[in-house]
Parts: C-alpha cells; structure tokens; sequence
C-alpha cells in the first residue's frame, strides 16, 4: 500500500469522527448543521458514520457552519491524521474487544 493510499485510509476513518465532534462542540443536532451547511442531514449522519467520505465541496460547506475557513477545516483534519489514536477504557470492558486482561 502506497503513502497515498495509506493517508487516504486515514483521512476515510478520521474525518467522520473529528467532523461529529466540532459539530458537538458547537453544540449542534445533524438537523441544524445540515441545515446551516445547505446539506441533508443523511449526508452528515453517512460521513459521521464513516459510510461516505466527504467531498472537497461538502466540506467547504461544512467550515463555514463551524465558523471556520475551509484552510482551518483541512488542516484540523490533517493534524487528527496524524496524532496518534488513544483507546479509552470503558468500565468493565475495553474498547478493541471483551480480553479479561484489560479489565
């Protein structure tokens, strides 16, 4: 697998996850950022679920809905790409999987 696709991976699994969580930081439903970003709110639920990715038009939609520039919006992403994925423990259970060792 070349870097490219290696970061396009990346981005697939990230972006869904960092978009759910500025949406909640501003402390919107889907309805509403669908709505300030000219979207469905089916196409914000896809990408958060990461079932699509989301264009380069649809997010130069999304930024301004987060009071931000589509520059800043990338470049959030970018930086989620590449720090590194911290696992949480949930009590009793861990994340990656039910192993009695990481209760």
């Amino acid at each position: 697998m070349s870097r490219d696709d290696r970061a396009s991976t990346s981005f697939g699994l990230v972006v869904g996850p960092v978009l759910k969580g500025l949406r909640k930081s501003h402390q919107l439903t889907q309805t509403e950022l669908a709505a300030r970003a000219g979207l469905t709110e089916d196409s914000i639920r896809r990408v958060e679920l990461v079932q699509n990715r989301p264009s380069v038009a649809m997010l130069a939609k999304l930024a301004p809905a987060f009071n931000m520039s589509l520059a800043d919006l990338l470049t959030t992403l970018r930086d989620a790409i590449e720090r590194p994925i911290r696992f949480r423990r949930r009590r009793g259970a861990a994340h990656l999987g039910e192993d009695p060792r990481l209760r």
